[in-house]
């Protein structure tokens, strides 16, 4: 599940709705400290919340991921910053 702002921040919302896995939409994150965070979540059942840097976009992105039994949701909650912030 993706929130309303990660639809719009992905701006791919026809993907999203026909259901689509994490690592489909962000293949490169399998591989990086992004995906870290969602596995963690995924082995603990404890949410997490952590920032990445979307360098296409210039922006930092906050992110919330959020798991279920057999589901991981992931939240864009709104909160961008840009990259200059760091």
């Amino acid at each position: 599940f993706f929130n309303q702002n990660a639809a719009q921040t992905i701006a791919k919302p026809e993907i999203l709705r026909k259901g689509i896995s994490l690592w489909e939409l962000f293949p490169f994150a399998r591989n990086s400290g992004e995906g870290d965070h969602y596995r963690r979540a995924w082995a603990t059942g404890e949410p997490v919340r952590f920032e990445i840097l979307a360098q296409d976009r210039g922006i930092w992105l906050g992110i919330e991921a959020y798991p279920t039994n057999d589901t991981l949701s992931v939240f864009f909650p709104g909160h961008f910053r840009p990259a200059a912030d760091t």
